[in-house]
C-alpha cells in the first residue's frame, strides 16, 4: 500500500507521463478532473483524466482562461479524455473526443 506521500509522488510522475505523451502529438494537455479508473502501474497512481489538447499556437489565449477556470466554449472541440491502458507492464495514453 502506497502512502499519502507516495500517492501524490505517483499521481505528479503520471499526469507528466499524459503531458508527455501529449507534447508526442506537438500538442499540450491542460488537465480538468480525474475521472476515475485508478490504479497504481509502475510506481504510478493512474486514472483515466479529462482536459483540453492545445495546439502551441493557441496557449497564449487558452491558458489565462484554463488558470481563471473560465474557459471559453471555442475550445470545446479540443475537450478530450485521457484514457490509460496497461499492456504487458506497459503503460499507453489514448486521447479519446467524446461529442
Amino acid at each position: 500500500m502506497m502512502t499519502v506521500s507516495e500517492l501524490q509522488k505517483g499521481s505528479d510522475k503520471f499526469i507528466e507521463f499524459v503531458q508527455q505523451k501529449a507534447k508526442e502529438r506537438g500538442q499540450s494537455f491542460f488537465i480538468d478532473s480525474g475521472e476515475g479508473r485508478d490504479k497504481v502501474v509502475n510506481d504510478m497512481y493512474v486514472e483515466d483524466l479529462s482536459g483540453w489538447l492545445i495546439n502551441p499556437d493557441e496557449e497564449a489565449v487558452f491558458v489565462p482562461q484554463w488558470e481563471r477556470k473560465n474557459v471559453d466554449e471555442k475550445f470545446d472541440h479540443q475537450y478530450v479524455f485521457a484514457i490509460w491502458q496497461e499492456d504487458s507492464g506497459k503503460l499507453n495514453i489514448e486521447f479519446r473526443r467524446f461529442h
